[in-house]
């Protein structure tokens, strides 16, 4: 993981990403403006699928609080995850965008 974090690629879709949310949480909306919490960018289809690791579209920007609720068993809806059945469907739709 580290060596994709330190990848062109992704450092240069993490301010796209900042600007597209208005530097906002995309679940609770608090602006980094307005508060101390650090921010993460998450990952709506898993990071384990290479393909979609640095495309804008698979990517949202959370606070840490709200990141860690989507990974955790409170988000019994997957809120915020696209699942693996749903991957080809939405990877279809992401290629069209881009074309």
């Amino acid at each position: 993981r580290q060596a994709f974090y330190s990848s062109k690629e992704w450092r240069k879709v993490i301010p796209k990403v900042w600007r597209r949310d208005n530097a906002q949480c995309q679940r609770c909306k608090i602006s980094k403006n307005d508060t101390s919490k650090k921010f993460h960018i998450h990952h709506l289809i898993s990071f384990k699928v290479k393909k979609y690791r640095a495309e804008l579209d698979n990517l949202i920007l959370l606070c840490a609080d709200c990141h860690h609720w989507v990974h955790s068993n409170a988000n019994k809806n997957s809120d915020f995850k696209i699942q693996e059945k749903d991957i080809d469907i939405l990877g279809d739709l992401i290629e069209r965008v881009k074309s």
